[in-house]
């Protein structure tokens, strides 16, 4: 493995999904059993993500309002 690269990335898109987000993010950081990893989000709609924002795995991408599909692009 190169230093600095995470063993996995995993990006959710959002579009207005609120809690259910920050639900998946526990989720997956419960359930991984990784320590290297990173999870990218896309926020679309300007979801509300402060709680996740803190843990020092997640990175949020605001993004300008477009639908799911120019999320995940």
């Amino acid at each position: 493995m190169i230093e600095g690269t995470k063993d996995i990335g995993i990006v959710i898109p959002t579009l207005n999904e609120g809690r259910s987000t920050e639900v998946m993010v526990y989720n997956i950081s419960e359930t991984i059993g990784l320590d290297n990893y990173e999870i990218t989000i896309v926020n679309s709609g300007r979801t509300d993500l402060l709680e996740v924002a803190k843990l020092p795995m997640v990175r949020i991408y605001d993004v300008p309002h477009e639908d799911v599909p120019q999320a995940r692009n």
